[in-house]
């Protein structure tokens, strides 16, 4: 059984990949452009809906920290 009393910890990744997006000075615009990608598609994958661990990954590469340290960094 899954204890539902602990929060999610997706949300806090996701703020932990915007803000390294962020730090590397990226709009959500620079994001699409060099993933090839709409802005819409961008808005979608930073608000959690249909991010893949490769959207991941790739986002990761741009914001130039590995998928292991955005981890600990939400942690």
């Amino acid at each position: 059984m899954v204890d539902r009393s602990r929060s999610r910890q997706f949300p806090q990744l996701i703020e932990a990949l915007k803000s390294q997006l962020k730090a590397q000075g990226l709009t959500q615009r620079d994001i699409a452009e060099r993933l090839g990608v709409s802005l819409a598609t961008i808005k979608r994958w930073l608000a959690g809906d249909g991010l893949t661990t490769r959207h991941m990954e790739d986002l990761c590469d741009l914001a130039l920290v590995s998928l292991l340290e955005l981890v600990e960094a939400a942690a």
